[in-house]
């Protein structure tokens, strides 16, 4: 009988036909791989399309059988309700498991154990090579750096660590060049390495000579000495073994050979090491060019894939080119960290714009690593960037426990907050453990004149500098007291000093600021366009300085100037600008009293941006606004509205929107007859800004 079946099957073709099918969905599985990478497709894209046509695998074997016969035959309806039947089944499977990896968000986090990796900082070798072979240096931070992470009980931090990271085991706290051991060991101290690696190095060719020091940070130690004469991935494997014996760490993780991580291609991995040092330093477009050079050596260097989605979107703000590339680096995920996959994973989130699926992974993988301080920081930087302040402040008080260097953050977010006697405390707490640290003296003064405390301020700001001597810090500072007091001719010098020495765009736009409070707008239209001569500015820099360059037109009544350019803005940016556009939009539209087209606006914003409490605010704001113009002070929009700026910490903003919204919400609680609100309300605005002249006129009257 079995074997009259199986003859009856051969007979009616049911292997070929079935055969036939499964290699067709190979095909067009290997064939979706491909696209989904090429053509910036969801990654569970080949999964799903597999996942469907295996679940039709029942309807073919039934149809193969019953038509696979040779000679012509008819179809039945039950077999056609068979196949709908299966159709409806695998559909049914498809929409679960996309749903269910929805909610996990194409991330699987394994629980951590309790204990904290300990943390290295490599500190760039001394070189001792001649000027052609110097790339060496950075090149074997990288692979060194590359075998260490393979090890789950080791974390390294570096000044060519992936610029992806927010926690600073990467960027700005490490220096690109070679230290003494005194700067080395306060810098590893700052970024709460436990442990410090640094030596120097010589390449001549393929063989490198290496000496290498391994210090605990805290008490300062040698623990151990290395030396290596010998190709690159033979030094890195003996140093990767000495450092981990050393340390007494247990290989827990992946073994590959360092270069397979990063790249067998000595030009490509040259052009890499230029190129993400270029972007340390901001030189965005060599740094482009050194990337996609590297990229065109080596396809799959996912490394350098994943730095050009950084370099394109900081130069160009062309988020969907930047999601291209993250999505190629992902493809050859085994080669990079952990973290770092996890890292780009929320970047494909943040590029795409679906911040909220952003939030869910990056709260998913801090919540099951719960001892990851890179999940931590990079969840505390999205928090940040979304104001979402409350949330903020509690991920800080937790991660300043063990990592002292985000004290000082914490405290400027009690200052957002308002909450003045936390930020003073915590303030002068961090002095008195670092009394060498002059500048927590001037951030003391800071949150006194936030205060109100104007004398005390200015007698503990004049003591910072004679401390802190020739400080730019100190003129900044001091420049920004003058201009709450309203003491803007005072200011002046402090600036224009400050532009000509640094002739950075934050003093530029300061400066120019300030002529906009002496009414001086034509010198803070020349101001803004120097500033936008300069080629070498990244995107959020040229899109700050033209969105600045409108206000300014607005604020002198010149409205159509101020469209055309954020106009031309929306036309030149994509999606991840055009949030920032809209708000300058609107913004514009609420001091023309442009009421038709700011509903339009504030509806578009309020539409897209439900659950962006900082994309909200200039909706809430305008909406209250504009009310209060008509008379109809309704309470829903303009307690929103300060609820709104309360919990984004913009109470202290000293923008011309803020300063109409601070007039009109004084009105309505005066309105509404909120005495007692609308007095602590006058109090605290012009404690902080007493320069609203239109503010203390309100006040007076009130008195009066």
């Amino acid at each position: 009988m079995i074997n009259n079946l199986f003859k009856e099957i051969l007979e009616r073709r049911v292997l070929q036909i079935v055969g036939g099918y499964l290699a067709f969905v190979w095909l067009c599985v290997e064939m979706s791989s491909w696209l989904s990478g090429e053509f910036n497709l969801s990654t569970r894209f080949p999964l799903q399309f597999a996942v469907f046509f295996l679940t039709l695998l029942p309807a073919v074997t039934y149809v193969a059988y019953n038509h696979g016969a040779k000679g012509r035959d008819e179809w039945s309806k039950k077999e056609l309700w068979l196949i709908i039947v299966n159709l409806i089944i695998s559909g049914g499977i498809l929409a679960y498991i996309s749903n269910k990896a929805d909610k996990t968000l194409e991330v699987v986090v394994e629980k951590s154990s309790s204990r904290q990796p300990p943390l290295i900082a490599i500190i760039p070798l001394k070189n001792l090579s001649d000027e052609d072979n110097a790339w060496w240096s950075q090149a074997f931070t990288l692979l060194l750096q590359m075998d260490l992470e393979q090890n789950k009980n080791i974390r390294v931090a570096s000044s060519i660590s992936s610029s992806y990271f927010a926690y600073n085991s990467s960027g700005s706290a490490l220096p690109i060049e070679h230290k003494n051991l005194k700067s080395s060991i306060y810098i590893a101290n700052k970024i709460a390495a436990q442990y410090l690696l640094t030596g120097e190095q010589a390449s001549t060719g393929d063989n490198h000579q290496l000496k290498l020091s391994l210090y605990s940070t805290n008490p300062v130690k040698k623990i151990k000495d290395m030396q290596c004469d010998d190709s690159l991935v033979n030094c890195v494997d003996q140093f990767t073994q000495d450092i981990t014996q050393a340390l007494n760490q247990k290989w827990e993780g992946d073994d590959y050979p360092a270069l397979e991580l990063v790249t067998s291609n000595v030009s490509a991995l040259k052009d890499y090491t230029q190129g993400l040092i270029s972007i340390r330093k901001r030189q965005l477009d060599k740094a482009l060019e050194l990337l996609e050079s590297a990229v065109s050596k080596d396809s799959q260097f996912a490394l350098a894939l994943a730095e050009l989605g950084v370099a394109t979107v900081q130069k160009t703000g062309n988020s969907e080119e930047s999601l291209q590339y993250v999505n190629r680096a992902l493809k050859y995920h085994f080669k990079l960290p952990n973290d770092l996959v996890y890292v780009l994973k929320t970047a494909k989130f943040n590029y795409a714009h679906q911040y909220d699926k952003q939030q869910q992974l990056l709260e998913s993988w801090n919540s099951m690593e719960s001892n990851n301080i890179y999940a931590k920081i990079e969840l505390l930087m999205f928090y940040m960037t979304f104001s979402k302040v409350n949330k903020t402040i509690k991920l800080l008080e937790e991660v300043s426990l063990t990592h002292k260097q985000y004290k000082s953050l914490l405290a400027r977010q009690y200052m957002l907050m308002g909450d003045l006697k936390k930020a003073q405390t915590l303030y002068t707490s961090l002095y008195a453990e670092a009394p060498e640290q002059h500048h927590y003296l001037a951030q003391i003064a800071r949150t006194y004149h936030f205060s109100g405390e104007y004398e005390k301020a200015h007698s503990l700001l004049d003591e910072a500098a004679l401390l802190l001597g020739n400080s730019a810090e100190v003129d900044q500072l001091r420049s920004r007291f003058f201009i709450r007091e309203g003491r803007y001719n005072d200011a002046l010098p402090l600036l224009t000093s400050l532009d000509s020495f640094s002739g950075s765009k934050d003093e530029g736009l300061a400066l120019a600021s300030n002529y906009r409070m002496l009414n001086q707008p034509e010198t803070a239209i020349e101001i803004y366009k120097r500033l936008k001569s300069k080629k070498s500015q990244m995107m959020v820099h040229q899109l700050q300085i033209d969105s600045e360059l409108a206000l300014t037109y607005a604020e002198q009544s010149h409205f159509e100037k101020a469209r055309e350019i954020t106009l031309a803005l929306s036309e030149r940016y994509d999606h991840e600008a055009q949030s920032y556009i809209e708000q300058i939009q609107l913004h514009i539209e609420t001091l023309a009293n442009n009421k038709s087209q700011a509903h339009r606006l504030i509806k578009k914003i309020k539409d897209k941006y439900k659950l962006l409490d900082s994309r909200l605010l200039y909706a809430d704001i305008s909406e209250c606004i504009f009310d209060s113009r008509e008379g109809v002070i309704k309470a829903s929009s303009c307690e929103s509205a300060f609820k709104r700026v309360r919990e984004t910490g913009n109470q202290y903003s000293t923008s011309s929107l803020f300063k109409l919204f601070n007039l009109y919400y004084a009105k309505y609680l005066l309105e509404h007859s909120k005495q007692s609100e609308a007095n602590e309300f006058l109090e605290t605005s012009l404690r902080f800004w007493p320069a609203q002249q239109e503010l203390q006129e309100l006040k007076e009257a009130k008195a009066l």
